[in-house]
């Protein structure tokens, strides 16, 4: 006969090996997922191209490969099979009530926009992955892998070597392209929105106290700078400039004794490598373009065409995943908007703009004020979070929820600043 005590050890057995064979198939899908994303932006950014249109002006033609779309597609598909497994596995127990009932809102109502939206033959076509369709919210479901502590000890070894891959293409894109084309300037800051995501959490993260990898983040943060002024983006400098400085004022923290040492190495390198690049020309014209427009307002105009033809109280429920607006005769239907919480509420209303910023914001913001100093993940996660809801606001270039490999990762973040267990994430670092 077996016991009660016999037959209660070899359930929690059980439990215990279902937990760790669900939570090694969320590192791997969620690893591979990423690493997909990651190579698909690489081949977007590649198949970039400046072209005309039937005006004449020089416009960006994307060139999307077979490839590219198999990737994209795999990528999704993986991730999101990784956070439907860690939310059986535990992480849907992770959320309060109020990240719970957000989570079923934000799927309901995107699930509910694409019946009322779409026509059969495009929930059949490309259209329903779209930058304005339901993955794009069904997407947040992956935040649950990230509650996942052991992702990240993955992530730790895995995104390194994508930073110094990134960074390479940025930097030989950057030699070879003009900043008047239009496709160079697109492809850049693909490289810059990679670089930037995975980087800057990459250097917020790390508690090495090795000269090699300081000096490694230090090139990242001002290749970052050099990038930005190339672009000519002043939300973009003040966001590398916020990052340096956060990076700077919590290096001490992170690399322990070697403190004074640490900082005057990032502080030498990243000035030295600025002061180096500044003598480049194509530099040198992209920062005086840069100064130029720097009282320049670029955001007004978009407000008053925007709200000129929907109304306040469209954005209550929102004008569905096909809603577009007048900008001019070159974007007749336009449905992109600088403001990505007035974009969200001008595609899926209140619900999904609410919902988002509960699901994927609010963690982020709570866990800089409740999470111990030395718990350094989190707090990178934190702080790229907080930065990511300025950028929302207004403080960033074609930035919003998507379904790209930095977004993967800010849902990844998102999800190990909710999860309870994250405080047992491994901070080694390299």
């Amino acid at each position: 006969m077996i016991t009660v005590e016999a037959s209660g050890y070899i359930a929690d057995h059980w439990l215990v090996r279902r937990r760790l064979f669900l939570g090694n198939c969320v590192c791997w899908l969620a690893t591979i997922g990423i690493v997909q994303a990651w190579l698909a932006a690489i081949l977007f950014a590649q198949g970039l191209t400046t072209g005309s249109d039937q005006w004449g002006n020089r416009i960006v033609v994307e060139n999307k490969s077979t490839p590219y779309y198999l990737l994209h597609g795999s990528s999704l598909a993986n991730l999101l099979a990784a956070g439907l497994i860690a939310a059986s596995n535990s992480g849907y127990q992770s959320l309060d009530r109020l990240g719970r009932f957000a989570i079923w809102l934000l799927v309901l109502v995107s699930i509910l926009w694409t019946i009322i939206a779409y026509d059969w033959p495009e929930l059949l076509s490309p259209t329903i992955f779209g930058a304005t369709g339901p993955f794009v919210w069904l997407s947040v479901i992956i935040v649950f892998a990230g509650m996942e502590s052991r992702v990240w000890a993955w992530l730790d070894r895995l995104v390194d070597p994508l930073v110094i891959i990134t960074a390479i293409m940025a930097i030989v894109s950057i030699l070879h392209q003009e900043a008047d084309s239009p496709g160079a300037v697109l492809r850049i800051n693909h490289y810059f929105s990679l670089l930037f995501w995975f980087g800057g959490w990459r250097c917020l993260a790390r508690t090495s106290q090795k000269i090699v990898w300081i000096l490694m983040d230090s090139a990242v943060l001002a290749l970052l700078m050099i990038l930005a002024l190339w672009l000519m983006r002043r939300s973009w400098v003040i966001n590398i400039s916020l990052l340096i400085s956060i990076y700077l004022v919590t290096l001490g923290r992170r690399v322990g004794p070697s403190a004074k040492a640490a900082y005057c190495v990032a502080a030498s390198s990243v000035g030295l490598i600025l002061m180096l690049v500044g003598t480049m020309p194509s530099l040198q014209q992209a920062v005086a373009g840069l100064i130029a427009r720097l009282d320049e307002d670029t955001r007004t105009g978009q407000y008053r065409i925007f709200f000129s033809q929907v109304k306040w109280e469209d954005l209550i429920l929102g004008l569905g995943p096909k809603a577009t607006y007048y900008y001019g005769p070159a974007s007749p239907q336009y449905q992109f908007f600088d403001n990505a919480y007035i974009w969200m509420a001008f595609i899926g209303g209140l619900p999904i703009l609410v919902c988002y910023c509960l699901v994927v914001l609010w963690p982020g913001l709570a866990a800089l004020f409740v999470t111990p100093s030395d718990k350094h993940t989190i707090l990178a996660c934190g702080i790229m979070l907080a930065i990511w809801a300025l950028i929302l606001g207004g403080l960033g270039v074609f930035s919003c929820p998507c379904l790209s490999a930095y977004h993967y990762l800010i849902c990844l973040m998102a999800g190990l600043c909710w999860s309870s267990k994250g405080l047992d994430a491994d901070d080694s670092g390299q």
